[in-house]
């Protein structure tokens, strides 16, 4: 499943065997007679990262993931989606500003971090558990 869709008025997630959405995000519902075009203004539809965490549970944005840093203490994470400017260290060794398109995650101190890639794999998010979401759990991100 490359997404999922939270519904704003019943406040759960669709089932997703009986959705669909189009090329332009139109979202098609099955309503147990027949299927219809749904009205978009009540759904947010997430995106499937193509990543999983650390227990392989498929992470989507909008998901509240944990991460243990240097084995020390816990950092809470949101998977979003868009375009971000990040101060990023090139090969030359030299600060440069890079404009992102993608997916990253926003601490819960509101940095915004890129996932680390080794050995072609998001070593990062073999780190991370997913602990909640921003629509079920938002408390997780209180401080």
């Amino acid at each position: 499943m490359d997404f999922r869709v939270w519904d704003k008025e019943e406040r759960k997630f669709l089932d997703e065997r009986y959705i669909a959405i189009n090329g332009r995000g139109d979202i098609l519902g099955f309503t147990g007679k027949e299927w219809e075009w749904l009205e978009w203004k009540r759904y947010i539809i997430m995106h499937y990262t193509e990543t999983q965490d650390k227990n392989k549970k498929d992470i989507f944005e909008g998901d509240i993931l944990e991460i243990l840093i240097d084995n020390s203490f816990k950092r809470k994470l949101i998977c979003r989606k868009g375009k971000i400017t990040k101060s990023i260290i090139g090969i030359d060794k030299k600060r440069h500003l890079a404009e992102i398109n993608g997916f990253y995650y926003e601490s819960d101190t509101f940095d915004k971090l890129l996932p680390l890639i080794q050995d072609k794999i998001f070593s990062d998010t073999q780190k991370m558990e997913i602990i909640g979401n921003i629509y079920e759990n938002p408390e997780l991100m209180e401080k």
